[in-house]
């Protein structure tokens, strides 16, 4: 019998856990305003930092996921493009979380730092 796909679920519970507590001992030491916006500036740091590796290495970016970077030529080649886009994609995110926590709202900069942490827990079941 197949094995049933893993849950989301627990992955997002712990991105939430791990991300409220960020943010409670950052806002505890930074006050109310500047907490959130050094939790952003974390995030968005982590975010650029994957989608630049991503782009430059994308064999490394790979190993992150515990899969082998492939060996046929052709194979390899399609693997580094779909790299780039998965680097584009996190540098996006990082552009969103810092022009959020630049120009927007403390809600917005919320929704928006759920939303990645999402996109985090989905990319940790690959």
């Amino acid at each position: 019998m197949p094995s049933a796909a893993p849950s989301a679920l627990p992955a997002l519970a712990g991105n939430a856990a791990i991300g409220g507590t960020l943010f409670y001992t950052l806002r505890s030491f930074l006050g109310p305003i500047r907490g959130p916006v050094a939790t952003a500036a974390l995030y968005g740091t982590i975010s650029l930092g994957f989608g630049v590796n991503a782009i430059l290495n994308p064999a490394g970016a790979l190993s992150f996921f515990e899969w082998e970077y492939p060996s046929d030529p052709e194979t390899r080649v399609l693997v580094d493009r779909l790299m780039h886009i998965y680097g584009a994609r996190d540098i996006f995110m990082a552009a969103a979380i810092y022009s959020t926590a630049y120009f927007g709202s403390r809600r917005a900069l919320g929704a928006t730092l759920v939303a990645v942490s999402a996109v985090a827990g989905v990319d940790g079941l690959a």
